[in-house]
């Protein structure tokens, strides 16, 4: 044996990169159904843009104002 695993034979490393891209993707495609399947989420969704259409959300410009936002969760 040279060191090579016979993984590395039978997959390039190229496929190897093509199938990872492929399983996030998947992954994605998987957690947009699940959104798109909740109607409370979806409803969620709907307010927020009327929401923010509005103008009823609050801006943070610096860290400490960010900080403090996550803080209060």
């Amino acid at each position: 044996m040279n060191g090579t695993s016979s993984m590395e034979r039978l997959i390039s490393k190229e496929e190897i990169e093509l199938l990872s891209k492929t399983k996030d993707l998947i992954e994605e495609l998987l957690d947009t159904i699940e959104v798109l399947a909740d109607k409370d989420t979806l409803d969620a969704i709907k307010q927020s843009e009327v929401d923010f259409e509005s103008g009823h959300f609050e801006s943070y410009t610096t860290k400490k104002e960010i900080e403090d936002f996550i803080d209060g969760l």
